[in-house]
């Protein structure tokens, strides 16, 4: 009879066999860099927080027998265990370990147990901790295992930053899912270590809970939250998210089943594409300045993708595959002058940061922008369509690229440009008229242009005094309220 043991440390247990696996986080005495803070009498950490989880209990031994079956004995003297019927509990610090066997199991004189497995559930107390902007929070996930090696961990980590890869694999899953993101409010990151998802780990459920004003202030409603995945291969999907309450300090707890097992989730706020967007500040999201973001997703070699934008002068980008593309997010942002650089010629119209997420400026060719500008604000400079430029900033300074006029429409000069990549860019016209003023714009119908961002440098102007534009914004899929894209897809 082949056999494995299982021993005991006090923040999990090893089981090989087919089990339910209800894992709740559980926060580890000392963490390094963390603090505690008083809530209504409780002593809550603060701040992020990592747990290491080892699965071994001390005096278990689960073997596999010449029938196939998994077999558990249990040492009674070592590990603490009560029988009610086919159900063996043995109650830990920080879980309870619940063994459910095909038949009533036998208990020696010496006290051990013996009975033939069905299947194995592990409940845990969940990881709590406040969070700087957010509140209190905790998190817990469960899971059925087909398999688990020896030596098998877990790494979990609750974090109110959302690192750049795990902020656009959100937005492009709720694009995909035909919604816009809004907000995340905390990752829960699961890093397994010889743990298979798929294989060794069959399916999981993932419960978050956050308060109820962060769900009113950044998803109005519980309807509109969701729990996201962000796989280690680089796939994303929204889970089918459901409230299932609140917990002792009346936060609202989120569920979501994870058939493809564990990875990084964020509890986020959504929207509905349909619904009229508008200004939602977040956390870290500085001024409160609107970020439109597109994005494309498998695009072969050859590919053409046209991604619609909106928030800013720019209505749309194109761009071919030059390599193979898994997933592409385009932002496009209102810009303005860093402290460090001179004006480009003429009256600035709009300052544009124009930045790249999930692909490399060496996997596109042909990327061009097409922008319109309003033909009355035009008409306020002393200028035509013709007298427009479009610059992009480069290390060198200002560098002007070329712009093709393709016409007018619903009072709106229609451009193109094709600049070499992406950067701080600025429209600007010439032969502006001594006090110009911005002008007030009407609605053009399905072409959208904001006011102008008016900059005439006066004689003599070495350094503005207009702070620098952020680099990425760590708010940068919060603040997206949409993300339109048409995805073309040609061989070129």
């Amino acid at each position: 009879m082949k056999s494995t043991t299982l021993t005991t440390v006090r923040k999990g247990i090893f089981v090989p066999f087919i089990f339910t696996l209800a894992l709740a986080l559980l926060v580890a005495p000392v963490v390094a860099g963390s603090t505690s803070v008083a809530i209504g009498g409780e002593i809550l950490p603060q701040g992020d927080q990592t747990v290491n989880v080892s699965f071994e209990v001390s005096g278990c031994n689960v073997t596999t027998g010449d029938d196939g079956k998994s077999h558990v004995r249990i040492d009674t003297s070592e590990a603490q265990a009560r029988v009610a019927g086919t159900t063996i509990t043995i109650p830990q610090e920080t879980y309870t370990l619940t063994i459910e066997t095909d038949e009533v199991p036998a208990k020696d004189e010496g006290g051990t147990i013996t009975g033939t497995v069905a299947k194995i559930r592990l409940d845990t107390k969940p990881i709590v901790t406040k969070l700087d902007t957010v509140g209190a929070v905790n998190a817990s996930i469960s899971a059925s295992l087909t398999h688990l090696p020896a030596r098998a961990s877990l790494t979990t980590t609750v974090s109110q930053d959302v690192a750049p890869d795990a902020r656009s694999a959100f937005q492009l899953a709720a694009s995909d899912s035909g919604l816009n993101l809004i907000d995340v409010a905390y990752t829960l990151s699961i890093v397994r270590t010889k743990l298979e998802n798929t294989q060794d780990i069959a399916d999981a459920t993932i419960r978050m809970s956050v308060s109820p004003e962060w769900v009113a202030d950044h998803a109005g409603d519980a309807s509109m939250v969701r729990i996201i995945r962000f796989a280690d291969d680089g796939t994303h999907e929204i889970l089918t998210t459901r409230p299932t309450g609140t917990d002792a300090s009346g936060n609202l707890i989120f569920e979501a089943n994870s058939p493809n097992g564990f990875s990084v989730f964020g509890l986020a706020s959504v929207s509905a594409p349909s619904q009229p967007t508008q200004s939602r500040s977040s956390s870290g999201g500085g001024s409160g300045t609107l970020t439109s973001v597109g994005a494309a997703s498998n695009l072969k070699v050859g590919d053409r993708a046209v991604i619609s934008m909106d928030r800013t002068a720019v209505s749309a980008i194109t761009f071919t595959a030059k390599n193979p593309i898994k997933d592409v997010m385009v932002t496009m942002a209102k810009g303005s002058l860093p402290r460090d650089a001179k004006p480009p010629a003429g009256t600035v119209y709009q300052y544009i940061e124009a930045t790249l997420y999930r692909a490399a400026e060496e996997d596109l060719s042909a990327v061009q922008f097409r922008f319109t500008v309003p033909t009355d604000w035009l008409a306020a400079q002393g200028c035509t369509k013709d007298g427009v430029e479009f610059f992009r900033l480069t290390d060198d300074g200002w560098q002007e690229v070329s712009v093709e006029v393709l016409g007018e429409e619903n009072g709106n000069a229609i451009f193109t440009a094709n600049p070499e990549g992406f950067s701080l860019f600025a429209i600007t016209a010439t032969g502006k008229s001594p006090g110009a003023t911005e002008p007030t714009q009407e609605s053009t119908g399905t072409v959208t242009t904001p006011p102008a961002d008016v900059t005439t440098p006066p004689a003599g102007t070495t350094t503005p005094t207009t702070p620098p534009p952020t680099p990425f914004p760590a708010w940068v899929a919060i603040m997206a309220l949409g993300v339109p894209f048409l995805l073309m897809r040609r061989k070129i």
